[in-house]
């Protein structure tokens, strides 16, 4: 020891070049000294300098002044941080002690160390002024107290409410029905303020639900939410120092309500009829995306899907039985769901008209051996739609069966039923036809034999043509046209006489001279004597026989007339006239005037001409184009223009052609992930004509062949294409479809499904802020790129230094920032 000069021998037999020196006491001050020894003896020493005995960590030293924080008039929250120097050893604890200010002894809040930087001080007395100071502690001991805080009144601070909303909830909350509504907030204010939760509204309560708050959170969870249960939520905090108040915006998407009545049925026909209902009142929140049609046969009582995208609030119905009685009802659809039903009333499938009454006196005209001639009158009664003809049948007088005797409906009220056998008896009865079907027949006629008149010889019966019509006049000529016999007598006709007889007077001077010269029914007599009046006639001939003179036209004065032009349109031809695709189309107008107008079809203002596809005809006053497999570029306006002598007239028929849609105008992949792709696309530019119902949407692996179906009933110009396989490269189509079929598709560029960003790069190296016996406070930097994607968290791992087992310390989404404190080591 360097006080006592005395030198004591530690060691005589150390082999080393060092020693370790034991049994000093601590504080005092050594000096040591060393010396060499062989077989010659022992050398001279080296000595030390001097040196206390003591450990070589130190207490811990001083920590800053403490904060106090949360302060009421019994209790304060004190925090504080570590001291610089912690000696060398780990902080193993603090100890807290407070005093009054005017008091000048130290009172320790804690009585042993506690590893937490934080305490919280009850027991206070209300209005009193208090100081705290801290001490740090390690395994060498306790280190000096830090300086004493700032003087704090212990009293309940006033501070006015605040309230802070998750980013999540400053925009419309939006949840599906079923599932809980989820509100919340932090909430701060001195005194703690009143937290009130309120459905803004009539009653501004909220009915349902619970209402919590808990530390600075305040909550409201509404578990089983319905379309009720949206609208405006306010959060209210009040204290003495005011008040504050913020509002969240709540919308539950849930499937729509059923469409309102009235459920009306119109336009029935025998297997059709039209449906129109409303709108429904609630629509779920979101927009009607279509309408599912039903209808149930009564008599069955099942109910079956008769339309499934129905985008208007009305259809046409169609494939009903005639007779049959019918229910319907309409389900409004949005991407949530499909609402109730509203139902119809019955209806029965049948024309809102009758069949007519039967036929009148149904009688015998004529006879031969193999043609008999019926006539008939007109029934009493057409049930409410006109006539379309009528149906004769015959039947033998031993036979039970009645057999037809026409093949199509015969509009006047005579015919004559040929293919008889001569020697049987017959007896015939008529139907009358409307679009409502057949009438009951008529009384059957009496029984006739077929046979020759007796006396006459069994020719061939030809009838006269019918009463010429004398339509154009000029002032040296007359155009004239008649109706064919109306039985051949069994041979083809090959002509007309025509015969013409100046008036006053009874010569008739044929016009031609065989009758191959007039092979239709229509003639144009020439060479007459201007102002002259005259009277003309047709005869058919056969190859074996020549009909009887027909009746004689009415006197005609043979100068020329001048009728300005006039066109009629049947009532079909006035209204636009729709067409599919595909179809033949027949345009015609009755065109009047003297002399016979000279006709112009038009298109868009481009004279027509017949070409292939296109023909135009004009036969005595009525004019026709007929177009055949028309398409989309033929529909347009046609106008017929008439003109004489006298004026022009003209009239327009307006065609729409409707067909399936062109292509999607452009598509697009709006974004690419490894299992799903994100498309986007342009309406045609060509919708056929009729609205578009909705698109097909198919995929396919380019080293594969074959489409696969996504979805046939996408109603918007976009879609999410799933279940890709990462790394596979896929391709898209798109089709538009509408009432009239689906059009062609387009195509996307071929893609390879992976996600646009990469996973970050790694965070910087963490480094250790602060640690205890049990845990350890940790920092780190962001990474220096993201992948292209922001960060959304952090995983923390830990291993032993004696293992190479990583285990986590957090989740992913409860860990945002870049420290962490990691507990229970």
């Amino acid at each position: 020891e360097s006080k006592r000069m005395v030198w004591s021998t530690y060691s005589s037999s150390v082999l080393t070049n060092y020693a370790k020196v034991t049994r000093l006491i601590e504080g005092n001050e050594y000096i040591f000294r060393v010396r060499a020894e062989n077989k010659m003896g022992t050398g001279p020493p080296t000595e030390t300098h001097p040196i206390i005995a003591k450990t070589k960590y130190d207490r811990p030293g001083r920590p800053d002044p403490p904060d106090v924080t949360r302060v009421s008039k019994e209790e304060m929250t004190v925090v504080w941080n570590p001291p610089e120097y912690d000696g060398g050893k780990s902080i193993t604890g603090y100890i807290l002690e407070k005093k009054e200010k005017r008091s000048l002894r130290w009172v320790p809040v804690t009585k042993t160390p506690i590893p937490e930087r934080r305490k919280k001080v009850t027991n206070l007395f209300p209005g009193h002024e208090y100081q705290f100071r801290v001490s740090a502690e390690n395994e060498v001991g306790l280190g000096e107290p830090s300086l004493p805080s700032r003087p704090v009144i212990a009293k309940d601070p006033i501070e006015p409410p605040e309230i802070e909303l998750d980013a999540s909830m400053r925009k419309l909350v939006t949840v599906r029905a079923g599932c809980p509504i989820r509100l919340f907030a932090i909430v701060r204010g001195r005194p703690a303020p009143k937290v009130t939760w309120r459905r803004m509204g009539i009653d501004n309560v909220i009915r349902k639900g619970q209402v919590d708050l808990v530390d600075t959170m305040a909550f409201c969870v509404i578990p089983d939410s319905t379309r009720d249960d949206s609208g405006k939520y306010s959060l209210t905090l009040v204290n003495a120092a005011g008040e504050k108040a913020v509002f969240v915006n709540v919308r539950v998407l849930d499937k729509p309500g059923p469409p309102q009545p009235p459920f009306d049925i119109s336009e029935i026909d025998a297997d059709a009829c039209t449906l129109s209902w409303h709108i429904p009142l609630e629509d779920g929140g979101s927009n009607i995306t279509n309408y599912v049609v039903e209808k149930c046969d009564v008599g069955r009582g099942d109910w079956v899907t008769a339309l499934s995208s129905v985008t208007k609030t009305s259809c046409r119905i169609g494939k009903l039985i005639p007779g049959e009685e019918y229910m319907f009802r309409v389900r409004a659809e949005n991407r949530f769901g499909i609402s109730e039903p509203l139902a119809s009333g019955k209806m029965i499938a049948r024309y809102p008209f009758d069949v007519p009454s039967e036929p009148k006196n149904a009688r015998i005209t004529k006879v031969n051996k193999d043609c008999i001639f019926v006539a008939w009158d007109k029934p009493d009664s057409d049930g409410g739609s006109p006539i379309t003809g009528y149906l004769i049948e015959r039947k033998e007088r031993n036979s039970l069966l009645w057999v037809k005797a026409n093949d199509t409906a015969v509009r006047s009220t005579e015919y004559p039923c040929v293919g008889l056998i001569e020697g049987l008896e017959y007896t015939f009865r008529i139907y009358a036809l409307n679009r409502a079907g057949a009438s009951k027949p008529s009384k059957p006629t009496e029984f006739v034999t077929a046979r020759a008149p007796v006396g006459k010889p069994p020719l061939p019966v030809l009838y006269p043509p019918g009463k010429p019509e004398v339509i154009d006049v000029t002032k040296s000529t007359a155009s004239l046209v008649w109706t064919r016999p109306k039985h051949d007598g069994g041979s083809k006709l090959i002509g007309y006489f025509v015969e013409a007889c100046k008036l006053p007077g009874d010569k008739w001077v044929r016009c031609n001279t065989t009758p191959y010269q007039i092979p239709l029914e229509e003639y144009t007599a020439t060479d007459l004597e201007e102002n002259a009046q005259y009277q003309f006639r047709a005869i058919a001939k056969t190859a074996v026989n020549i009909s009887r003179p027909s009746e004689p036209s009415d006197p005609v004065t043979i100068h020329p007339e001048n009728v300005p032009p006039r066109i009629e349109l049947d009532l079909s031809m006035q209204s636009q006239l729709t067409v599919k695709a595909g179809t033949n189309v027949r345009l015609e107008a009755n065109v009047y005037g003297k002399p016979m107008p000279a006709i112009t079809w038009k298109k868009e203002g481009e004279v027509l001409k017949p070409s292939e596809g296109l023909k135009i005809t004009t036969k005595r006053n009525l004019a026709t184009v007929e177009l055949f497999s028309v398409n989309r570029k033929q529909t347009g306006d046609y106008t017929i223009t008439a003109e004489n002598a006298s004026g022009s007239k003209s009239a327009t028929i307006r065609l729409k052609v409707l067909d399936k849609p062109g292509p999607p105008a452009s598509v697009k992949i709006k974004h690419m992930y490894a299992d799903r792709a994100m498309l986007s696309w342009e309406p045609p530019l060509e919708d056929g004509g009729s609205e578009i119902t909705n698109y097909i949407v198919d995929k396919r692996e380019t080293s594969r062949p074959n489409w696969a179906q996504v979805s046939a009933n996408v109603p918007i110009t976009s879609c999410t294409v799933e279940r890709l396989i990462e790394g596979h490269e896929y391709q898209f189509r798109i089709c538009a479809e509408n009432k009239y079929g689906v059009g062609d598709p387009i195509l996307t560029e071929p893609a390879v499904a992976k996600n646009p960003y990469d996973p970050p790069g790694p965070p910087a190296f963490p480094k250790v802020v602060d640690t205890t016996r049990n845990s350890i406070s940790l920092s780190w930097s962001k990474p220096a790129y993201d992948g292209g994607s922001p960060i959304i968290g952090y995983l923390v791992e830990s291993k032993r230094a004696d293992t190479d087992n990583w285990v986590r310390c957090n989740l992913p989404k409860n860990l945002q920032a870049t420290q962490f404190v990691v507990t229970g080591l």
